[in-house]
């Protein structure tokens, strides 16, 4: 867990410290707010891909009855960065789709619009 949430935690705090500027005050447009952005949420989608390739790996080694290394673990991580990529995109897509076709709807059903 605190392989996977540490860094988590650490990209949150910097985003929102050099990203947002929420002691600032509000939030305002800027070129370099939006480029900020942009890298941000590429470095968050690539960091949280290798780390949950790591970590699987670390699990399937561990599983098997050996001791999972982390040069090993890494290695095999970067070795399937772009399809670890594509499949988070692909997920995410799907849920996004899922949430507007089914959740949204039934809330409006439920509230009566």
């Amino acid at each position: 867990m605190i392989f996977s949430a540490l860094p988590r935690f650490v990209f949150a705090l910097w985003f929102r410290n050099t990203v947002t500027n929420v002691e600032h005050g509000g939030p305002e447009f800027s070129v370099q707010r939006v480029a900020l952005t942009v890298v941000g949420a590429i470095g968050y989608i690539v960091l949280m891909s290798l780390l949950e390739v790591a970590l699987t790996r670390a699990a399937i080694e561990d599983l098997s009855g050996k001791r999972p290394s982390m040069r090993d673990c890494i290695g095999t991580a970067l070795a399937l960065l772009l399809p670890a990529i594509g499949i988070s995109l692909i997920v995410n897509i799907g849920f996004t789709v899922g949430l507007v076709l089914l959740v949204v709807p039934g809330f409006c059903w439920f509230s009566g619009l």
